[in-house]
């Protein structure tokens, strides 16, 4: 088990400019968004950064906007007037879709209902989760379904079938529309990184941040999913023919899982509290702390060369950490009103 002391961690805030995306939304705050130093005695010849994406809405936060984007606008396109993806009674991914659906317009179109199926029945006399409670807030209409049929990927192409006037959003956003969506994300990919690093759950932000990758920048994708072999292919599968050349600029990490997807481990969980004491950094344990402990782990092992410049993306999703939140130092709620505030200024 690896060594989870902070060390003397300090955080520097800037922004070099007001980077505002022409294609974004009035309702998101890509202005608010700005690149956090890092400084630690492991990262004392390289320079490191952390973009705060997960600034740039509370609910449509971080990876999300980018991964969803270019499917609501396929989806308006092609005359479809209801949307619909799959997810857990805490996804990111469902809750971000139904403000977003709600929310979106294209040439004058919106969409009239947005569906989530969600893995799990609803126990008798049981509350939805918060996750779930604030998806039926922006009118998602839910459906439950036991694990065994929704890991069933059969179930979803009956459902498909069944209801061909909805389009489906796979689960977590995985597709090429879900990683072309990432091109509205080249304003922050500065020339000057010599590495992209993020954490990787379908491996869709790792595809997108390779389409925006300038050739001598490397990706490095962490799987935060136990077993996870077949990751690197999973994110070249969502690569052009044309964009074929870019596989060389990617690696991927397995071993910094801490258990799986979305379990409670205890010595993660003591790790984003202590980085929340020190700090006031609001980390999920499913994805950007998994990412922060695994670069500072690479850094001590001397995997990057000296003087090199490493922009590492916080992907959002604190709301996730609702699930954790009676073993967390901070609330989401507090998190929530923090980023308005952040969006105000």
């Amino acid at each position: 088990m690896m060594n989870f002391r902070l060390g003397q961690i300090h955080l520097q805030s800037f922004t070099n400019q007001t980077i505002i995306p022409k294609e974004m939304p009035a309702y998101l705050h890509p202005s608010s968004v700005y690149f956090q130093k890092i400084d630690h005695p492991v990262f004392q010849d390289l320079e490191v950064y952390l973009l705060r994406m997960d600034l740039l809405d509370h609910v449509i936060s971080g990876n999300k906007y980018f991964k969803l984007v270019a499917y609501l606008e396929d989806a308006i396109q092609k005359g479809f007037k209801q949307i619909g993806s799959f997810g857990g009674p805490f996804s990111n991914h469902l809750v971000a879709l139904s403000k977003f659906a709600k929310l979106y317009e294209h040439e004058g179109k919106r969409f009239e209902a947005c569906k989530g199926i969600v893995r799990g029945k609803l126990k008798k006399n049981h509350h939805l989760s918060k996750t779930l409670a604030e998806c039926v807030s922006y009118e998602m209409q839910l459906r439950f379904v036991d694990h065994a049929q929704y890991d069933d990927r059969s179930y979803r192409e009956i459902l498909k079938a069944e209801s061909p006037d909805v389009y489906w959003i796979n689960e977590g956003g995985y597709g090429f529309l879900g990683a072309e969506g990432f091109r509205q994300i080249k304003p922050w990919i500065d020339p000057s990184f010599d590495h992209l690093l993020c954490a990787s759950g379908t491996g869709t932000t790792a595809a997108g941040l390779l389409k925006v990758a300038m050739p001598h920048q490397k990706v490095h994708a962490f799987s935060i999913v136990g077993g996870h072999l077949g990751l690197r292919s999973e994110i070249e599968q969502l690569l052009s023919p044309q964009e074929q050349d870019r596989k060389q600029q990617l690696e991927t990490y397995l071993g910094f899982e801490f258990g799986g997807y979305a379990k409670r481990d205890p010595q993660l969980i003591e790790w984003i509290n202590r980085f929340w004491d020190q700090h006031q950094l609001p980390t999920d344990f499913i994805y950007t702390a998994k990412l922060i402990v695994a670069m500072l782990k690479l850094a001590q092992q001397g995997h990057f060369q000296k003087n090199q410049k490493l922009l590492a993306l916080h992907t959002g999703g604190i709301q996730g950490n609702r699930s954790i939140e009676q073993m967390l130092h901070f609330k989401y709620a507090d998190y929530d009103q923090r980023s308005t505030n952040e969006s105000k200024k």
